[in-house]
């Protein structure tokens, strides 16, 4: 997944394994969950991965890129 999810964006991803997000989407504080639907497209977030400059959410078909300014907090997966 962390290879399809490079491709599609173009960016590279980190090693780190995230289960959720704390952010500032669409001018409202979200909560995203690996497992849950995601709170701004309702579609159900399959993984978070981190990227040099901020996490990619990828969901069936689809994925949004956030900045660092976006994110308040990351939790790891483990």
């Amino acid at each position: 997944m962390r290879t399809r999810a490079e491709e599609r964006t173009g960016l590279l991803t980190r090693p780190t394994r995230v289960y959720a997000l704390g952010s500032r989407r669409e001018g409202a504080d979200s909560g995203t969950r690996v497992g849950e639907r995601d709170p701004c497209t309702g579609e159900i977030v399959h993984a978070i991965f981190a990227a040099n400059h901020g996490y990619t959410i990828i969901w069936e078909g689809g994925h949004v890129d956030l900045s660092e300014r976006q994110i308040y907090e990351a939790i790891p997966l483990d």
